[in-house]
């Protein structure tokens, strides 16, 4: 029997990971325990490590952004 792939499958890209024994446990427990697959697991993980990785950076730009335009008023303050 051949299944279709679904739009969201056919633009998705295979990946090897390697884990531990420790973190395969883990990570397939927190599946079987929210009811999802390891790979959605994986790829939720991802988005929220993603997620915050890039608050982080926006973050950081925008205290360089001010403390580039506003060297002066900070130095005073000093």
């Amino acid at each position: 029997m051949i299944q279709s792939m679904s739009e969201t499958e056919k633009s998705m890209h295979t990946l090897s990971l390697r884990i531990d024994a420790e973190e395969y446990a883990r990570v397939r427990t927190l599946g079987f325990l929210t009811e999802r697959s390891i790979n959605q697991v994986i790829r939720d993980s991802i988005r929220a490590y993603v997620a915050q990785d890039g608050r982080q950076e926006a973050v950081q730009a925008a205290i360089d952004l001010v403390r580039k335009q506003d060297r002066g008023v900070l130095d005073k303050l000093a």
